[in-house]
């Protein structure tokens, strides 16, 4: 399934293609020109400045961070401590997001000293602890011995579930695992009491997604290393006139919630098409997540930090990420690029893993993501939800590919 080449980029607030998480895309309007201009605005924001330059004193670093800091925004506090290496690390607390953005944008790799300081958002989005324990358990019971060098589990785990775990919240699951050294390294081990814990009908552990009416069938016949996130849905040249109703029925009658994980399981039970021929896969096609979002009357929602199929009128309104006033004209300029460049990648879209590349490779200078108020490329993305939408197809450490949603949306008129 082509996307063809997109019309001339309208102007931002003018798409008729609604903000991000899906559904709909026909017909929804109204979405911010860029950002949001309410939401999550209200209340402080804390932000930790790193690579500080170790040969000044603490109190001269924060007397100097406080003086840079005041330019740009007010500041509520402002601490400097040292850790445990040696290192220095400050702790801002800013009054709201905007504040936030605009003291990345103005200090973000500013020299102080001998090096260029970072920025980045205090981790509050960290998942449950309980979360955590269970992803760990699910993995390493995918195990035949139940344990892993640690370097690999690592390395498993961000590419199961797209995220990472620190040493510091392993050391913290005594009663779970244990790492232990040995003459070729660290080695994590899986409490032999939680072996086989909460596994399904297949050998798997049971995800809280699971559907209870069609048990996981992709991955039965594959070693433990070699099975991918059930979410990650495959590449598909189906049209959405042909989708749209296999979609509906599925909703129908799974009480109106599918979760990726196990969209391709309950289809293949529902339609008796093993094979999945009727769904078209072809990996040099659109992403299947990607056409679920340009479905009418459905969503493609985050529920427990599983993705899922809802209906529309069940979803919650999602609001782009909020962008500083004093940073949109930035922002809405590098819109602007990011359409120029996925209009000359193939198909509209490319991997995630090779945007800044490319935008160097395209426009002769570096993609600063500090520079328009973000620390993540993601959460930059996250603020154009009516021109870019990131899935997960397997590629990359975020998953990519970036899809470039007005290409789609103009097919989907014919």
């Amino acid at each position: 399934m082509d996307v063809p080449p997109p019309p001339a980029a309208r102007p931002l607030g003018a798409s008729p293609v609604g903000g991000g998480g899906g559904g709909g895309g026909r017909a929804r309007s109204g979405s911010p020109a860029v950002g949001g201009s309410s939401g999550g605005l209200d209340g402080p924001v804390e932000l930790t400045v790193t690579n500080l330059d170790s040969s000044r004193h603490p109190r001269d670093m924060e007397k100097l961070l406080l003086e840079m800091a005041s330019r740009h925004t007010k500041v509520e506090s402002l601490s400097v401590y040292c850790q445990s290496d040696g290192s220095m690390v400050a702790s801002v607390v800013v009054p709201t997001q905007f504040d936030s953005q605009a003291l990345i944008a103005e200090m973000h790799r500013a020299v102080i000293g001998n090096k260029r300081i970072m920025l980045s958002y205090a981790r509050v989005d960290k998942p449950e602890p309980y979360k955590i324990r269970a992803q760990v358990i699910r993995l390493l019971n995918d195990v035949p011995s139940g344990q892993l060098p640690l370097v690999k589990f690592m390395e498993l785990y961000e590419q199961r579930f797209h995220s990472t775990v620190s040493i510091a919240d392993l050391f913290r699951m005594r009663e779970t695992i244990t790492v232990v050294d040995s003459s070729s390294g660290r080695v994590i081990q899986l409490n032999p009491a939680l072996k086989t814990q909460d596994l399904g009908v297949s050998g798997r552990p049971a995800a809280g997604s699971a559907c209870l009416r069609h048990p996981p069938q992709r991955g039965a016949t594959v070693g433990w290393a070699e099975r991918d996130d059930p979410s990650v849905l495959p590449n598909s040249e189906i049209q959405l006139e042909e989708l749209e109703p296999i979609i509906y029925r599925l909703l129908n009658s799974h009480d109106g919630v599918v979760f990726l994980s196990s969209l391709l399981d309950c289809y293949s039970a529902e339609f008796h098409d093993p094979g999945l021929s009727r769904l078209r896969l072809e990996p040099n096609a659109v992403c299947l997540e990607h056409l679920l979002t340009w479905l009418p009357e459905v969503r493609v929602v985050t529920r427990s930090q599983d993705k899922a199929v809802v209906w529309a009128r069940d979803a919650p309104e999602e609001e782009p990420a909020p962008v500083n006033p004093a940073l949109q004209q930035k922002v809405v300029m590098f819109s602007r690029e990011v359409v120029d460049l996925l209009r000359a990648a193939p198909r509209a879209r490319m991997p995630f893993n090779r945007f800044i590349p490319a935008y160097h490779h395209h426009f002769g200078r570096q993609c600063r993501v500090s520079d328009y108020g973000f620390t993540r490329l993601a959460d930059l993305f996250d603020a154009l939800p009516h021109i870019v939408q990131v899935s997960r197809s397997g590629e990359g450490r975020r998953g990519g590919p970036v899809s470039y949603r007005i290409g789609l949306f103009w097919r989907s008129l014919w």
